[in-house]
């Protein structure tokens, strides 16, 4: 991709960048005054790590520092405390910081979703900081999502040996619901 074409708005991704829509689509990225957003799509329906057998540790094996990013969410402020039990939209935004602090930056960030009004498994990151544009975000987002597919296609392996996959038709046999967490409502769709 040539930097000049990297620094005019998106509407959507860039036709390409590297992805397999059956675990993660890139929807969208949009640079906006003082953030970047990305909209990505998990079309599989895995979009809970609880759902995801070893996921979490595929991920902290292949993407360590993912581990020490902060997270606001985690007991302790450290993104280790939520992985095993968070949505993958959560996961990919900490993948992304990831790779941003391997460049030397620093952001914020903040994943947002409502199921009741998009497609089920789309998720909105927002990438807030200075030193953070379009560029730099495209520069993390690539292996961001890369990490992220292979811990989901490893999980997805695993459970279409228990029959609640198709890995040939990507049609998914996990047990959450639109709108439901772990057979609970999901606290972000009130």
């Amino acid at each position: 991709m040539e930097i000049q074409a990297q620094l005019l708005p998106q509407t959507k991704a860039p036709n390409n960048f590297p992805r397999n829509p059956a675990y993660v689509d890139v929807l969208s990225i949009t640079p906006q005054k003082g953030k970047v957003e990305v909209v990505v799509r998990f079309p599989s329906g895995a979009v809970h790590t609880a759902e995801l057998p070893g996921f979490a540790e595929s991920l902290a094996e292949r993407l360590p520092s993912i581990l020490a990013t902060r997270c606001h969410s985690g007991s302790d402020g450290l993104f280790a405390a939520e992985l095993p039990h968070t949505e993958t939209g959560h996961v990919l935004e900490h993948a992304i910081l990831a790779h941003l602090e391997r460049q030397g930056l620093r952001c914020r960030a903040v994943t947002e979703w409502n199921w009741r009004r998009e497609p089920w498994g789309t998720f909105h990151i927002a990438l807030f900081g200075k030193e953070v544009g379009l560029a730099e975000a495209l520069k993390a987002l690539s292996p961001a999502v890369a990490v992220v597919e292979t811990a989901i296609a490893q999980s997805l392996t695993q459970l279409s040996a228990f029959g609640r996959f198709d890995t040939t038709t990507g049609i998914s046999r996990l047990q959450m619901q639109p709108g439901r967490l772990n057979g609970g409502e999901d606290p972000e769709q009130g």
